[in-house]
C-alpha cells in the first residue's frame, strides 16, 4: 500500500500512529506525540498504514503544540471535516 500525505503510521520510534506530514526522496516527514508534532523522518518501508476511526486521529493531533496547526492547517482541518462527518453518519 501506498503511503500519503494526511495517512497515519505506526513506526517503532513512537507509541502512537504519526501523521505524515511530506515525502520526501523515499523518506516520510511524520509528526509524533514524543516531539509534541515536531517531525521525525523514517524511510517509507519503515512505516505501517494506521487504520485508526478519526475520533483517534484528532486525539493524536490535540497532543501536538500550536506550531503544527500554524503549519499543517490543512490536514488538520481535514481531520476535523472527517469527525463531523462521521458522526453525522452515525446518528442517521
Amino acid at each position: 500500500m501506498e503511503l500519503n500525505v494526511g495517512d497515519f503510521i505506526r513506526i517503532k520510534k513512537s507509541s502512537n500512529p504519526g501523521i505524515i506530514v511530506r515525502k520526501y526522496n523515499g523518506d516520510l516527514v511524520v509528526s509524533i506525540t514524543e516531539f509534541e508534532g515536531d517531525y521525525i523522518i523514517v524511510n517509507e518501508n519503515k512505516g505501517e498504514y494506521a487504520n485508526i476511526n478519526p475520533e483517534e486521529k484528532l486525539s493524536i493531533l490535540s497532543k501536538f503544540s500550536e506550531f503544527f496547526y500554524e503549519h499543517h492547517k490543512e490536514l488538520y482541518q481535514n481531520i476535523i471535516i472527517e469527525n463531523i462527518i462521521y458522526h453525522s453518519e452515525l446518528t442517521t
